[in-house]
Formats: structure tokens, C-alpha cells, sequence
């Protein structure tokens, strides 16, 4: 038992180690030397386009969702015993969800942060370096 929790933590740790090893390689650009600044600008473009991403992947689970949703209903039609009435609607409820996904974290935003709102810049580089 002492060995399987060992290997489980050492895995956990490796993976934590190789995911902070990707994320400082992919943000630190090829020809080096630029600072901290360009390793910042590159992380905030990868979030963008990870939270791009992740709304994609919603919209398409939804739709998923929604179809399965319609096939849950045909099966409660068909057999009302075996089928029942909440999993469809478990599942349309859920593909509603995942479809205004996108458009729920735009109005979240648009409430925390108003809607003058503007991303941050990085500023200060100079001093950091050292030039």
C-alpha cells in the first residue's frame, strides 16, 4: 500500500513539475533575451485563446447535450417505464447551460468590470531589465 500511495504522489508531482515546464516553455520566445515583459504578453495571448477555446468546447458539448437530450425524450415516449422523465430534461437543462456559456462570462464581465472596461498592459519593463 506504502508503494502505490507513493508512485500516486510522485506522479502527481510529475505531472505539476512537466505542466510548469511547458507553461515557462511556451511562453519564453525562441530567440531568448527579450524579458520579463514578452514572457507576460505571451501568457495573457495563451489565455486568450485557451478561454477560446474553452467556450468553443461548450458550445459544441452543448449541442451534443441537446441532442441527446432529444433522443432521451424519443426513448421516454417510446418506453415511460424504462427511460425516465429527468434525464432528458437533466440533459436539456445542461445543453442550455454549456450553449449561453459564452454569453453568461460576457455578461459576468461586463458586470464586474463595467462596460468601459480595457485589458491590462504590462508597463515597467525598463526597470526590470535593467536597461
Amino acid at each position: 500500500m506504502i508503494k502505490r500511495t507513493f508512485f500516486k504522489n510522485l506522479l502527481k508531482w510529475f505531472f505539476i513539475f512537466s505542466g510548469f515546464y511547458i507553461a515557462i516553455v511556451f511562453a519564453v520566445p525562441v530567440g531568448g533575451g527579450e524579458g520579463i515583459s514578452t514572457i507576460a504578453s505571451n501568457v495573457t495571448t495563451t489565455f486568450s485563446a485557451f478561454a477560446r477555446l474553452i467556450t468553443a468546447g461548450a458550445f459544441i458539448a452543448g449541442l451534443g447535450f441537446a441532442f441527446i437530450a432529444v433522443l432521451q425524450f424519443k426513448q421516454h415516449r417510446d418506453a415511460p417505464d424504462k427511460t425516465p422523465l429527468g434525464k432528458p430534461v437533466a440533459c436539456l437543462f445542461v445543453a442550455v447551460c454549456l450553449l449561453f456559456l459564452p454569453y453568461l462570462v460576457k455578461q459576468a464581465g461586463t458586470t464586474v468590470f463595467g462596460t468601459g472596461a480595457t485589458p491590462g498592459t504590462i508597463s515597467g519593463e525598463e526597470q526590470i531589465s535593467g536597461t
